[in-house]
């Protein structure tokens, strides 16, 4: 069997790689044993010692590291989903704000852009975070809606959920001493972090939305207003569909930007993946072994919303094309 050259330099390639990452894995492997530094993962079963701000999930001090990563990634991925979801939907309205005839609305679609994307995302973390500070105290809570609450602790909010029968329960939250009880509570630190997300990655997915409705040929909307289409008809039949193909691939990327920046979180003391990582460090000093972890996490939440978009892509392709 006759062998491509071009097959057997990129094996070749590839056994260099291997080697190359061998050789830096054992010497760093050398360094840390003679510097007196554990190696190994044996630490994710000892307990932490340490409580987290915020969880999802019950939390204790008696925990062992890998249930407090577990912590960290749950609020990462709950944090992520839910700026995911509104910086999406915002970002639409405001591209179609941009698309409109009407001039104000185009100029407020660009100076939203031109502003948010051009600000430091750790600056606005920060403005956000000093904003949520700034509200009253708990027993001058701000009410709306008649059951929630707002306050420099954070917000209250009715919950839904089971309870130890597994039937569902619905709770009100209620002053009760000098803090609320019952309900679902909204740490400050998450809401300035997911503020801060939305507002900065809804100019970068209006301006994504807006370059895929501009890259649908003009043509295609004139032999639409000759079959006689309404310009509504047109936008949502005719635009959207091809509008959406070309846009995924970069609303993806920017998804797995918004995810990593989510680490951010340690600037104002929210507990997410990172921040966990972090204070594993400077109780352990398994420095090598939880960069590795957090490294290999990363890369696993990233390769899944790439997965994700690229099947979506691909389904909304093959409808396209019947």
């Amino acid at each position: 069997m006759k062998v491509n050259r071009s097959t057997v330099l990129q094996i070749l390639f590839v056994v260099a790689l291997a080697a190359v990452l061998a050789g830096m894995a054992n010497t760093a492997h050398d360094n840390l044993v003679r510097q007196g530094i554990a190696t190994g993962f044996d630490f994710l079963g000892d307990r932490t010692g340490w409580d987290v701000s915020a969880s999802i999930l019950p939390h204790a001090a008696s925990d062992p590291y890998w249930w407090t990563f577990v912590i960290g990634l749950s609020n990462t991925i709950a944090l992520s989903i839910t700026c995911i979801v509104l910086a999406t939907a915002a970002g639409l309205v405001l591209a179609l704000m941009g698309a409109g005839r009407s001039r104000i609305l185009r100029g407020f679609t660009q100076l939203y852009i031109s502003m948010f994307r051009n600000i430091p995302l750790i600056v606005q973390v920060f403005f956000w975070y000093h904003l949520t500070r700034q509200l009253p105290p708990v027993r001058q809570a701000v009410e709306f809606l008649g059951c929630c609450y707002a306050s420099n602790r954070g917000i209250y909010i009715p919950r839904l959920g089971l309870d130890a029968d597994f039937n569902l329960e619905f709770t009100l939250p209620r002053l009760q001493g000098f803090n609320f009880v019952d309900g679902a509570y909204v740490s400050p630190e998450f809401m300035a972090l997911a503020v801060a997300l939305v507002a900065y990655n809804v100019a970068f997915v209006a301006e994504i939305v807006n370059s895929g409705i501009r890259s649908v040929p003009r043509n295609q909307r004139e032999a639409a207003r000759i079959i006689g289409l309404s310009d509504a008809r047109t936008f949502w039949q005719i635009t959207v569909p091809q509008a959406i193909r070309v846009a995924v691939p970069p609303l993806i990327n920017q998804y797995i930007s918004l995810t990593k920046s989510s680490s951010l979180a340690i600037a104002i003391g929210y507990t997410d993946l990172f921040s966990v990582g972090i204070l594993a460090i400077n109780h352990t000093g398994q420095s090598f072994n939880v960069v590795a972890v957090l490294m290999l996490v990363y890369l696993v939440i990233s390769l899944g919303i790439s997965a994700l978009g690229n099947a979506y892509n691909r389904s909304v392709t093959a409808r396209g094309m019947r």
